[in-house]
């Protein structure tokens, strides 16, 4: 019989447990478990909790329950803060300090009792997700909201740590609620403020998260005094927003599918069928070009969805609280996203690239036949291969496939429509921009060390973000929703070397990753292609928004009517922005941004999506930058540097 080894701590901290609720009975029982999708035919587990004994109203529960923290997600307990309680007739939130009763209407009450049963049910038969289902809770009686405990929350002035609660409640019934940890959990343990030797020990790696050395990596070298820490920083010459020059230099024009197709003189039935799925019945064979589909998923450089105006994120007048929100990272079960979805039509409304519209003309040339037979019955699912080639029309098909398969379209990756990306054109030409900076960088000796005290609210030290630590979109990067072009520096994010530049060549929206994809200035290992985009080992693809520094190439141009974040008492020769720019000669970038852009670029009209290190609206311009066009780069140059 096996046994627990002597001195094993039951429950432990992060891990399960049956046994911390009060279980009545545990039976087999044929319930018709449901935790992958469909009922199981065989019995399962049951457990059966004690009744609860009879409670007063809630009411009388509020005061002693609200803004206190208990423990639900059972069997996994994890900690969360009481917002509200209801029992069905009235509910009880605190707003604005005070206590508040809410009475249900009677549709809500009706509406409150079906969801209570309908949640029990969940329970007890599982609702086809892995871990529901299994426990028979009773009546329910009393539910309560609570916010989840998201992780630590560290002061970057201080290093004190408290706990952060999040956005979006979980409805719990009050029986699957503890009152204590089972396990208190040490990494959960709010501290006091910390020493600046304590936070930033001699010779340890940091990166700069202000002032005009934004982004350059330094070491510590001793504490200058009681706000203060000495840094020997690692610095590098301003640069010019090359990689926002050439995200909005090299692009494709897009049309829609009406106008591409009377382009083709085609009818738009079947310019739609030949862009997406064109199936067969024979073989199960797809000759479709698969550039759009249904489920929201399109090719870069060859489709995209419409956007509409009201696409406003970052833009004057939207709410710059949400800009790099992606909802809460941790949800328990209960827990319900009400998050405000964007109006849209049912239908994705197509646009095209000319590569797209020449590939269909490409395709109708070499297959004609093809194109005049499906145009005859463009609205089928499926065709037959022998009512439109003929007798044997089978043959025709593998003859297809194998052309479609030597094109470029069948190998690229399928991106979602909400997903912002550079075109392949675009990402090489940042990967030789960010080449060719780095060799004349290397020519002329950088980087180049400096002796700076600068605050400790100014630094981001090396290791300093725990698995359990919140890092918020905000605290680095002024909550500015970032945009295809800027210049990044990495400070947490898995897999890419620490203090590591890069530039954002993708984007994911916020209420799905909240991620971006980044082209590194340099290989490393664990670095990957992006599915053919860049070279090898310089691709990062899922790197979240909140673990990097964004706009890096404005951290030595700040308003120079704001107080400089760096002190240079410890060196008095350090240089002003201007004086840098001029001494480090880095309007040599323009050479570099000219020199890799094809003879057919194009400047959209389209003012700046963020600000640099200020919080204004988009149609401001950066600070020193009027607009990232060509022409800006070329009046930068001084006349003796021509």
């Amino acid at each position: 019989m096996p046994e627990i080894i002597s001195g094993t701590q039951i429950p432990y901290p992060g891990f399960p447990s049956l046994s911390v609720l009060p279980i009545a009975k545990v039976e087999l029982l044929p319930i018709g478990l449901n935790c992958f999708g469909s009922a199981s035919k065989y019995p399962n587990t049951l457990l059966t909790l004690n009744q609860m004994p009879p409670l007063p109203g809630v009411e009388l529960l509020a005061p002693n329950i609200l803004d206190k923290s208990l423990f639900i997600n059972w069997p996994m307990m994890h900690e969360g803060k009481v917002v509200a309680i209801c029992d069905g007739t009235k509910e009880v939130r605190i707003v604005n300090g005070k206590l508040q009763t809410n009475q249900l209407t009677p549709s809500a009450a009706a509406r409150w009792a079906s969801e209570s049963e309908a949640m029990a049910q969940m329970y007890h038969t599982g609702n086809g997700v892995p871990g529901s289902g299994g426990v028979q809770i009773d009546e329910i009686k009393i539910r309560l909201k609570l916010l989840p405990l998201q992780g630590m929350k560290t002061n970057p002035a201080n290093g004190s740590s408290k706990k952060l609660f999040g956005i979006e409640e979980a409805d719990v019934p009050l029986q699957l609620a503890l009152w204590q940890a089972p396990a208190p959990d040490p990494r959960f343990v709010e501290r006091g403020p910390m020493t600046l030797s304590e936070r930033f020990p001699e010779s340890s790696s940091v990166v700069l998260t202000k002032g005009k050395y934004r982004g350059c990596k330094g070491r510590v070298v001793g504490v200058a005094d009681r706000k203060s820490v000495g840094v020997k920083v690692e610095v590098i010459p301003a640069e010019l927003p090359f990689g926002l020059a050439i995200a909005r230099s090299v692009r494709e024009s897009h049309i829609s599918s009406s106008d591409a197709a009377k382009i083709l003189k085609m009818n738009p039935g079947l310019f739609g069928k030949v862009t997406g799925r064109l199936q067969f019945e024979q073989g199960r064979y797809d000759l479709g070009l698969n550039l759009k589909s249904s489920d929201g998923m399109c090719v870069v450089g060859y489709t995209r969805k419409k956007w509409e105006p009201q696409s406003d994120l970052g833009k004057k007048g939207a709410s710059l609280n949400n800009a790099w929100m992606a909802g809460d990272s941790l949800l328990v079960v209960g827990s319900s996203r009400n998050q405000i979805e964007e109006d849209r039509e049912d239908r994705i409304q197509w646009e095209y690239t000319p590569k797209a519209i020449r590939l269909v003309e490409d395709y109708r040339r070499e297959f004609p036949q093809l194109f005049a037979n499906i145009a005859k019955k463009p609205n089928e699912k499926k065709y037959d291969a022998n009512k439109i080639f003929g007798s044997k029309g089978e043959a025709w098909l593998p003859v297809i496939r194998e052309w479609l398969d030597k094109h470029e379209t069948a190998k690229m990756p399928r991106t979602p429509v909400s997903t912002q990306s550079m075109s392949h054109e675009a990402v090489a030409a940042v990967q030789k921009a960010a080449d060719v900076r780095s060799i004349a960088l290397k020519k002329k000796g950088y980087p180049k060390e400096s002796l700076i005290k600068i605050p400790g609210s100014a630094l981001y030290r090396e290791g300093s973000t725990g698995a359990t630590d919140v890092l918020s979109p905000e605290d680095l990067n002024e909550n500015v929703a970032p945009d295809l072009g800027d210049r990044v520096v990495n400070l947490c994010a898995d897999g890419i070397p620490f203090g590591a530049r890069g530039t954002i060549v993708g984007i994911h929206k916020a209420s799905t990753t909240g991620s971006v994809e980044v082209v590194m200035d340099e290989e490393f290992m664990g670095g990957s292609s992006l599915q053919g985009a860049c070279s090898n080992f310089r691709g990062s693809g899922r790197a979240a928004v909140e673990r990097i520094i964004a706009n890096i190439e404005l951290g030595v141009q700040q308003d120079a009517n704001r107080k400089a974040h760096v002190t240079s008492s410890w060196d008095s020769q350090v240089d002003t922005a201007a004086e840098q720019m001029k001494r480090s000669k880095i309007n040599s970038d323009s050479i570099v941004v000219e020199s890799i852009l094809p003879v057919n670029t194009r400047t959209p009209p389209r003012s700046l999506s963020r600000s640099g290190s200020d919080s204004r609206s988009a149609s401001a311009p950066r600070p020193g930058i009027a607009k990232p066009t060509l022409q800006t780069y070329k009046e930068a140059r001084k006349p003796d540097e021509k």
